[in-house]
């Protein structure tokens, strides 16, 4: 800046203080003219600096008269240029004014959902005690949830013959079966008191009805054959009529042959392309099941020990899949068995396995067919024992008797 300008600025700074202390007042400032005017090139003298186009402000004072009422006075303004770190900062405020902002709208929108759920729970509808007295039915739509008596009412049933983990994850067979368990449940309590308060039905009817429906059997059963049906890829069934959603009673499913008292007593699967493993919840019909057909599918794995469980097992056929592993250990005991068709698999081991000591064996075997297995050793005295046998087949040519 030139002596000049350094005279002309010092020049209105006394006249804007004379001004201030007459008593003008500001009135406006004019923005900046196209924001700063700056020279086109800077001036590489150091003895010179750039100028910048200086706004006017407008003051007047009523001690000044009406000739004097506005004086334009002129102004130097030299802004400091804006460092690096000062626009960091700018942007850090920002963003710090932006998550509170979402952490604000986060906790606002907790509170509204907590608000609807405490009216949720407050609803007496939710939980409606039945005219029948004995049970709680759940008012509202079917799967609510973990809170419901229906849930807690089917859990307890399943938790002692299904692993937790598995139960409770709605991905595995097990957990579809659960869910759909306590579905049902809660759409059948909520159609008796429909028909009790409407009067269609007596409080003594729903009751009866009630416990024929809902007994532990009947949901162990029918957890069973829904594990079957998941395990075995759905749809690639030939036939699944009731087993795809699994409605109504299930004795009346494709493949159920007969049921006694609601007791499902045969199943005959074959040939209808069940693919995958025999889940091990089948064994939990081992107290009523006589008969189990599965043969001419495509099932894989182990056959389940659990199998030597049954009571009332006459008839088992499992021949024409793709089973590996050992047989089941003491199937022989089964004091019931009247045909055992484990034929055209991979089967290994021996047939020793089938026997315990000191233990009576099933003398009313008809039929024993391993053929075309991979097992190995000798034919085991207790087969003697057997006088009913009419039909053993082997691919061993030991005979230990």
């Amino acid at each position: 800046m030139t002596r000049q300008n350094q005279d002309e600025c010092d020049s209105d700074g006394e006249s804007l203080s004379s001004l201030e202390s007459g008593g003008l007042t500001l009135l406006s400032v004019n923005s900046f003219q196209s924001s700063v005017t700056k020279e086109k090139k800077p001036s590489t003298d150091p003895g010179k600096q750039e100028t910048l186009a200086m706004p006017h402000v407008f003051a007047s004072s009523p001690a000044i008269g009406s000739a004097a009422s506005e004086r334009e006075v002129e102004i130097a303004i030299y802004p400091e240029p804006e460092k690096d770190g000062s626009k960091q900062r700018k942007f850090k405020r920002r963003v710090g004014i932006a998550a509170l902002a979402v952490l604000g709208l986060i906790v606002m929108l907790s509170t509204i959902l907590g608000i609807i759920l405490s009216n949720q729970n407050d609803n007496p509808r939710n939980v409606v005690i039945s005219q029948a007295g004995d049970y709680m039915v759940n008012d509202s739509k079917p799967g609510s949830g973990a809170n419901s008596a229906s849930y807690g009412y089917v859990y307890d049933i399943l938790v002692d013959f299904s692993e937790e983990s598995l139960l409770l994850n709605e991905r595995s067979p097990q957990g579809l079966a659960f869910t759909k368990l306590v579905q049902e449940e809660e759409a059948r309590k909520e159609k008796s008191k429909y028909l009790a308060d409407s009067g269609i039905a007596s409080i003594e009817e729903l009751k009866e009805g009630f416990e024929e429906s809902t007994t532990p059997m009947r949901i162990i059963q029918r957890f069973a054959l829904m594990n079957l049906f998941l395990y075995t890829q759905p749809d690639q069934w030939h036939f699944s009529e009731g087993w795809n959603d699994f409605i109504g009673n299930e004795c009346s499913w494709y493949g159920i042959d007969y049921c006694e008292q609601f007791e499902v007593r045969r199943i005959d699967l074959s040939s209808n392309n069940l693919v995958g493993t025999i889940p091990e919840e089948i064994c939990l019909l081992g107290d009523y099941l006589e008969e189990l057909s599965l043969g001419h599918n495509v099932f894989s794995g182990q056959i389940p020990s659990c199998l030597s469980n049954f009571k009332r097992l006459e008839v088992i056929i499992l021949k024409d899949n793709n089973l590996s592993g050992w047989l089941p250990a003491g199937l022989m005991h089964i004091l019931s068995l009247k045909i055992v068709d484990f034929s055209q698999n991979t089967l290994s081991g021996t047939l020793d396995v089938l026997f315990e000591e000191n233990r009576p064996v099933a003398t009313g075997l008809q039929i024993f067919d391993v053929s075309s297995n991979m097992l190995t050793g000798t034919i085991p005295d207790e087969f003697v024992e057997m006088s009913s046998l009419s039909k053993f087949t082997t691919d061993m040519t030991n005979f230990n008797w």
